[in-house]
């Protein structure tokens, strides 16, 4: 049976050849066989002085950030009896000028005439 187009490459292999094939090919892969079991030189069981600093350097500056992170949170609390919410505003809109409660009070008509006090009344109600 002839192929119509040449067929040598389609031709199975006959045993001599594939005995010649394999005995070139063997020590390469051999050889690749070889390196995919042993391990590559610079990778040890233990960390190396240089991979060692390395990770110690980022564990530090992962604890320091936490601590910065931990103090400013602190401080944020703490701030609260100072300037937050326990400060009577009563007393701090009484610090105020009589100008700047009118000026918080833009759009309200008659104020003019108004004691600090009355503005302050109409400041906390608005």
């Amino acid at each position: 049976m002839e192929c119509e187009y040449d067929c040598d490459i389609l031709r199975p292999l006959t045993r001599q050849y594939r005995f010649a094939l394999w005995n070139h090919l063997k020590p390469a892969i051999m050889k690749v066989l070889k390196r995919l079991r042993t391990k590559p030189p610079n990778q040890h069981k233990y960390f190396t002085i240089k991979e060692m600093n390395y990770h110690t350097d980022r564990t530090i500056m992962l604890c320091v950030i936490v601590v910065l992170a931990t103090i400013d949170a602190l401080i944020t609390l703490l701030s609260i009896f100072k300037k937050g919410i326990f400060i009577d505003q009563r007393t701090q809109l009484m610090d105020k000028t009589n100008r700047q409660l009118k000026e918080m009070l833009i759009g309200v008509k008659g104020i003019s005439s108004l004691k600090k006090t009355e503005l302050v009344e109409l400041v906390l109600a608005s």
